[in-house]
């Protein structure tokens, strides 16, 4: 007797439910993660020539790391009110004079990703950043959006910011950050180390063919 195809996935809908898990899943991630360095040490991947703008923006890939290894990353490595900005150091960080380099500058950084068809959950961003001003962290799924006020710490030293986003997203979504500097502090812009987002989103398999068929 020959089974009709559909028959087939009628009856292995009913008696194999669809199977779905959450996984831990990184949706992006800028920069390079070197929280034991500080100043403009922690920025040496981010672009060092290039003018100085309001608003930085870029479409990010679902799942990527930014700059691949042995590039140099053409985004802004300090946030600041559009000055330009010169740092005078040696490789111990601070202070020192035998050397320079110009870091391209911006007062908001703007990624935007759009999500495959997953449920995420427990979306938090990882941001490892200098200063102590004040920068506000905008991030909108779909129509949702949250606004959260980063504070910075210390002069002159990395800290690692782990921030809960209170959104999820369902289904094919854009999620947009932006990171918009606010001043406060030493008033000076900060130096950006590593951005990551992550988040446990689910992800769908087809139901298995009953044994046999």
């Amino acid at each position: 007797m020959k089974i009709s195809p559909l028959l087939v996935v009628i009856c292995a809908t009913l008696l194999f439910p669809i199977r779905s898990f959450a996984v831990d899943t990184m949706i992006w991630e800028i920069g390079t993660d070197e929280a034991a360095s500080k100043g403009r040490d922690n920025a040496l991947e981010f672009a060092s020539v290039g003018s100085t703008t309001t608003t930085f923006s870029r479409i990010l890939g679902w799942g990527s790391s930014y700059p691949t290894p042995g590039n140099t990353l053409f985004l802004p490595g300090y946030l600041n009110n559009g000055l330009t900005f010169k740092q005078v150091c040696t490789a111990n960080g601070y202070g020192c004079q035998n050397f320079f380099r110009d870091f391209r500058t911006t007062g908001a950084l703007n990624f935007v990703v759009t999500s495959p068809n997953q449920t995420c959950t427990d979306l938090t961003l990882t941001y490892h950043r200098h200063g102590t001003e004040t920068d506000d962290i905008i991030v909108e799924v779909g129509d949702s959006s949250v606004t959260i006020q980063n504070l910075g710490m210390l002069e002159g030293v990395g800290t690692t910011h782990q921030i809960p986003i209170p959104l999820n997203i369902f289904g094919v979504e854009v999620l947009r950050v932006t990171i918009q500097y606010q001043g406060g502090g030493n008033a000076n812009g900060h130096f950006i180390d590593y951005i990551r987002m992550d988040a446990d989103c689910e992800t769908t398999l087809p139901p298995p063919f009953p044994p046999g068929i």
